[in-house]
């Protein structure tokens, strides 16, 4: 499953998790869109057996609270028999949401495309994250991170290469 999702999502980061020690299977970090930290991660556990079982729920959200992950994949052929589903949940033959951060799906060839959905949604929660984070600053504030920032620099810069013209002009016209 590493290799497969390493392929696929080649600027995302993966950790696998040793066996025995705490937390799911593999870590996969999601990286902001420009690069400069981390916009959210999935962690992924796998179980190779016929009956599913209701305990995974829990031990997959202690180890997301853990790791501080965003979602949980859980990849198992055992689906739950009988459960009550809340409507807004989705539940497929290959996927089926068992809380409103963890995901049940089959293993296959389809986990890359699900993964990339679920990847994409980290993605614009981060994205409505910062925007919320602008907002709340006061147009004061941000003003005066302006200009106490870069924009000091900038107009240095510009004020040097003024002068350093204006002195090749006056040599010129002498």
């Amino acid at each position: 499953l590493i290799g497969d999702l390493q392929e696929v999502f080649k600027e995302d980061s993966f950790r696998a998790i040793k066996k025995g020690e705490k937390g799911g299977d593999i870590l996969h970090s999601i990286p902001s869109p420009r690069g400069v930290h981390e916009a959210g991660s999935i962690l992924y556990e796998s179980k190779n057996t016929n009956t599913y079982q209701p305990k995974w729920l829990d031990k997959l959200k202690n180890d997301m609270e853990d790791s501080h992950a965003t979602i949980g994949l859980l990849v198992s052929k055992a689906f739950p028999n009988k459960i009550e589903f809340d409507k807004s949940y989705l539940k497929t033959d290959l996927l089926v949401q068992l809380d409103d951060k963890v995901w049940l799906t089959k293993p296959g060839k389809h986990i890359p495309a699900m993964v990339r959905a679920i990847r994409k949604g980290i993605l614009m929660g981060h994205k409505r994250k910062e925007l919320d984070d602008f907002e709340s600053k006061s147009d004061k504030e941000i003003m005066f991170e302006y200009i106490t920032g870069d924009f000091v620099e900038q107009l240095k810069i510009i004020a040097r290469v003024y002068t350093k013209l204006s002195g090749q002009i006056s040599t010129e016209k002498r």
